[in-house]
């Protein structure tokens, strides 16, 4: 465990490909009903339009959480959750 920017990251070992998340406690849960789906949209405003061929990279709004994530070249992923999190501010 260390924090980066405040943000506290959690990592552990294993087999390629590489895989990471941002995980936010942001969900459905958080929403009224008349303001329900707004976590889904914000999910997809921030999500690239066109998906990169070179690693996978999808996101999802659960319950208590919003999650980004991509598996592949660890470069790849890592940029990708940077540019996110960077889309998000």
């Amino acid at each position: 465990r260390t924090e980066i920017d405040g943000v506290p990251c959690f990592w552990a070992k294993g087999p390629a490909p590489f895989s990471a998340a941002l995980v936010f406690r942001v969900g459905r849960a958080d929403e009224t009903l008349p303001r329900g789906g707004v976590s889904h949209i914000a999910e997809h405003l921030v999500m690239p339009a066109s998906p990169p061929r070179e690693f996978e990279r999808n996101a999802r709004v659960e319950n208590l959480f919003t999650v980004f994530w991509g598996s592949g070249a660890k470069d790849q992923v890592l940029g990708f959750l940077g540019q996110t999190a960077a889309s998000i501010l």
